[in-house]
């Protein structure tokens, strides 16, 4: 028998051993197959993704596998960018914009984050919302906005573990999880639960996407363009990992609040396909535990939340009724100024000149409402300068008294429409099918809204950081406008 000290002894050098395993360093991403050349990357001949350490499996042999992270999901900087949908995507390399979660690891998974801080590489360069964090990406088709994290939820994922080979330029590749492949998310609180349960989120699926169907084709082909361009080509998006195993994610119950309270659990489906399998649901003490099982063989998609906690209710949280209102789009963001004419009288709507655009603007609005997502329909606001949108979208959420909450807003001007540019020959969804063709540096951005969630009617505007609306637009390119009420 070993002694409770000695044995505590083991723990703390086992987690300080999984904490001290070296980062991956970026200037090996070209040794995995890492693409650097953005006019080949642009064409299809190298990959934007290439798998960590793939320099040490041969072409036939089965790629590098996935990893698990756990972690917080927080942004690297001060932005509220720890969850979002990404205002920007390569038309090249996507059917669907990216849902985005950028995860601060916990000690022993710190190794997934490439890089040296001392040296600002890799992960480590800049000052941004990726800045030392391991970042996650997956196209939005398929997973539902139920299962979308908040930020500061804490999360357990599973993805393709790559670099992302576009950054070779500042600081070199970084690494991420591209596609993820499943998610845990436990919440702070539970938006949705009217009795005070505790909640998690989970989602597992194992279709390649665009991202992983490149990365495949990167360890098949080793470095040979013509055959890495046909590898591409001759595979579906919709083709799937052989994924095998399970995984157990546990979600403890709030406090008992009497001696005879009677601790319960439930599984929600909030969009799972038909042939998934359900997750396993089983009830400890004070938890309840769910198993996941990986799936290889068929496309599957697992979506369930989560909830736990006791019976009879003693006490209940905050019902809130949010309803947002109205868009007020002071700039459309179409058309810009031709790169030859930086100053034309289209210098107010972008700081992006040379996009093939017209008016009206096409723009996508995403809102997350305490930890309720959604996307404000239609799918995309066709919309010009001046113009105020009606909205109606109500989010019902309940709030523990005393705990904080936000409003936040994410918006897309979509300026990617020409069909062939897409390996599905349409273009990005949710983005519309027109002959618009714009920056090299992507769409536009006209900000972002994060506020603290209160009582009332409010309006804030939408922000000049990270956004390309020019700062002559003093007060953002949009406004929004939302009433928050009290229910009984």
């Amino acid at each position: 028998m070993v002694p409770v000290g000695a044995a505590l002894l083991l723990v703390l050098l086992a987690g300080v051993a999984a904490s001290a395993v070296a980062r991956p360093d970026p200037a090996a991403a070209g040794r995995d197959g890492c693409g650097t050349e953005r006019l080949a990357i642009f064409n299809r001949l190298q990959p934007n993704w290439a798998y960590v350490y793939d320099r040490d499996a041969a072409a036939t042999d089965a790629p590098p596998p996935a990893r698990w992270v756990r972690g917080v999901a927080l942004p690297g900087d001060d932005s509220p960018m720890g969850v979002h949908p990404t205002p920007v995507d390569d038309p090249i390399t996507h059917d669907a914009y990216d849902m985005i979660v950028n995860v601060r690891p916990d000690a022993p998974d710190a190794y997934l984050v490439g890089g040296d801080r001392a040296a600002r590489t890799g992960n480590f360069a800049g000052e941004e919302e990726e800045t030392a964090r391991l970042h996650m990406e997956r196209e939005e088709v398929g997973v539902p906005f139920a299962v979308w994290p908040e930020q500061g939820d804490r999360v357990e994922a599973y993805g393709s573990w790559v670099w992302d080979c576009e950054h070779f330029a500042g600081g070199g590749a970084r690494t991420e999880f591209h596609p993820m492949r499943a998610l845990w998310v436990e919440r702070r609180f539970s938006p949705q639960s009217p009795t005070g349960e505790r909640q998690a989120s989970l989602w597992y699926s194992n279709v390649k996407t665009a991202a992983g169907v490149i990365a495949d084709c990167a360890h098949q082909t080793k470095g040979d363009e013509q055959a890495f361009k046909a590898c591409q080509a001759s595979t579906s998006s919709t083709s799937t990992f052989d994924d095998a195993g399970t995984q157990t994610f546990t979600l403890r119950a709030p406090p008992r609040p009497f001696a005879g309270a009677r601790l319960h659990a439930r599984l929600v489906n909030v969009g799972s396909s038909s042939d998934a399998p359900r997750p396993v649901l089983k009830l400890g003490r004070r938890t309840a535990s769910v198993t996941l099982r990986l799936v290889s063989g068929r496309a599957v998609r697992v979506a369930y939340n989560v909830f736990v906690g006791w019976t009879p209710v003693r006490s209940r949280p905050e019902h809130l009724r949010v309803v947002v209102e109205q868009l007020l789009v002071r700039r459309a963001m179409d058309p810009s100024c031709p790169a030859t004419q930086p100053n034309c009288p289209a210098r107010v709507e972008t700081t992006q000149p040379g996009q093939i655009t017209s008016a009206p603007g096409e723009w996508a609005l995403y809102v997350d409402a305490g930890g309720i997502w959604a996307d404000l329909r239609p799918l995309v606001l066709r919309v010009r300068d001046g113009q105020r949108v009606r909205l109606h979208q109500v989010f019902d959420l309940f709030v523990p008294r005393g705990r904080s909450w936000r409003l936040a807003a994410f918006t897309r001007e979509c300026d990617f429409g020409f069909p062939t540019f897409s390996s599905n020959d349409r273009a990005v969804y949710p983005c519309p099918h027109t002959t618009e063709f714009g920056n090299a540096a992507g769409d536009d951005r006209p900000g972002y809204i994060a506020v603290p969630g209160r009582l009332g009617r409010h309006a804030a505007n939408g922000s000049l950081r990270d956004s390309t609306c020019p700062v002559v637009n003093t007060r953002g390119c949009y406004r929004l406008t939302w009433r928050v009420i009290r229910l009984p």
